[in-house]
């Protein structure tokens, strides 16, 4: 009877193992689509900022909703990589980066015609902030 028994332990004990591991990988698919949830979400907050920039006809506006709409895009490439914003929300997210800085770029000139340059964004991620030590 005591043999049984401790069978019976070891198949429960197994039994709970095996919940375990499927509940653990079942709560990563759930994080994943989760991630993937909340990054279409900021990606088509981005798209919305760059129409309403589009639209606006006063150019101070314009230039605060290309930069919302770019924050929103720092922020989704910041939890996910190109290729998976591409398989979650099927918008190339290169193609979107060269719109918003047509957009920030027309924008500017409008603001002001005599500018020349407007320094492109191009957001880095993880890296350490410059320093700021002058340099002899």
């Amino acid at each position: 009877m005591n043999f049984k028994a401790e069978y019976i332990a070891l198949g429960i004990l197994f039994v709970a193992i095996l919940v375990c591991i499927v509940l653990s990988t079942r709560q990563d698919v759930v994080k994943n689509n989760s991630n993937a949830t909340n990054v279409t979400g900021l990606v088509r907050a981005a798209k919305q900022w760059l129409d309403a920039s589009m639209r606006d006809t006063n150019q101070v506006a314009a230039i605060l909703h290309v930069a919302y709409g770019a924050a929103y895009l720092h922020a989704a490439r910041s939890m996910m990589s190109d290729e998976d914003i591409q398989m979650a929300t099927g918008i190339e997210v290169e193609k979107l980066v060269t719109i918003f800085e047509r957009q920030e770029k027309l924008v500017v000139e409008r603001l002001n015609p005599q500018s020349t340059r407007v320094p492109p964004f191009r957001p880095r991620l993880n890296t350490a902030p410059r320093s700021t030590a002058v340099r002899k």
